[in-house]
């Protein structure tokens, strides 16, 4: 029997990137042709529902690698709580000497590592990187962060795989801008409606669709104070079908996150042909080519947003070229036919059979 990749992350139902990531490698075929199984170590729900499928992840890695049978561990590694778990999987497979690859998909690891893991966090953080097999960054910001916590590793970069629709119209009408993510402040969703508060007085029936889930009692106070309650939608966290439904309607997509690496949902409006506003974050830059493929705004700055939005929301021949342009450059970079050859290359030449 040969021996199998284990792959550990998020359940594949969780809401987040690293589920996201895997659910494109599991539809795309990468696990079936490559030989993966794939352990949960995190799901929503309560702490001691987390606590339980961490600990059932870890015992589920233990009992295959006491077979003898895996040939190499694939860690989606996060900061805060998901690093301090998957220290653990990586341990076990340490401990059994098989070869681990580090998918680090975190923005500012490197400020996590400084300034949150702690005298002992730093430690674990430096011997996770300097003694996997592989190391993984999702852009070349991402690779220069993990190398200046620890020099020398072997860090390659290989972005988010997305699966590239067929192409389609833009949407009539008045523009709808789209926005997928947690309703937080990290991920700047009161810098954007109060963004908005300004920008859709310039575009009257325009209306943006917030879905997601987090602060909403604070989101819907802030959007009642800024009297913009009937242009926005908040339909909360949405399904992929939902998903790719919101994205054939949306004339703009925008993240304002204050933090990111390589954000799914920006990867997903850009296969979708749709233009997207960003905050200059993390791999974003990398992702837009410098705003060839996009636009770009300082985080936090709520004034350029707006000026973004309205700008883009008044223009659509813009909307069409930076749609064109985004498109292009997925099918050029992240679509998963790009993609996912180059995650089987590093495994072949690191795997243990």
């Amino acid at each position: 029997m040969a021996r199998r990749i284990v792959m550990v992350g998020s359940a594949l139902d969780v809401r987040g990137g690293v589920s996201a990531m895997a659910r494109v490698c599991e539809s795309e075929g990468l696990f079936a042709r490559s030989g993966v199984e794939y352990v949960a170590s995190h799901c929503d729900g309560s702490p001691l529902r987390k606590l339980a499928r961490a600990a059932s992840g870890l015992m589920r890695l233990s009992a295959r690698l006491a077979t003898r049978r895996v040939a190499l561990v694939h860690v989606h590694l996060n900061s805060d709580a998901s690093f301090w778990r998957k220290a653990l999987f990586v341990a076990a497979a340490r401990r059994a000497g098989v070869p681990y690859v580090l998918h680090v998909h975190c923005g500012n690891f490197g400020r996590f590592v400084g300034e949150r893991a702690g005298a002992r966090g730093q430690t674990i953080a430096r011997r996770m990187l300097a003694e996997a097999a592989g190391v993984v960054a999702l852009s070349p910001a991402g690779a220069r962060e993990l190398e200046a916590i620890a020099p020398g590793i072997p860090v390659e970069v290989i972005p988010n795989p997305v699966s590239l629709p067929p192409p389609s119209a833009p949407p009539p009408g008045l523009p709808v801008v789209a926005s997928l993510g947690m309703l937080t402040e990290a991920k700047g969703a009161f810098d954007l409606v109060r963004a908005w508060s300004v920008a859709c007085r310039g575009c009257p029936g325009a209306r943006l669709v917030l879905a997601g889930t987090g602060e909403m009692e604070r989101i819907r106070a802030l959007i009642d104070e800024l009297g913009v309650a009937d242009s926005i939608e908040l339909p909360g966290w949405i399904g992929a079908e939902e998903r790719a439904a919101l994205l054939r309607r949306a004339s703009v997509f925008v993240l304002a996150s204050h933090a990111e690496a390589l954000p799914m949902a920006v990867l997903e409006a850009m296969a979708a042909g749709v233009p997207v506003v960003a905050s200059r974050v993390g791999g974003v830059p990398w992702m837009l080519e410098e705003g060839e493929s996009g636009v770009l705004v300082p985080p936090r700055d709520i004034g350029a947003l707006a000026d973004a939005l309205e700008s883009l929301m008044a223009d659509p021949a813009r909307r069409a070229a930076l749609a064109a342009a985004g498109r292009e450059r997925v099918a050029r970079e992240f679509d998963a036919a790009v993609v996912l050859p180059r995650i089987e290359r590093l495994w072949s030449g690191l795997r243990r059979d």
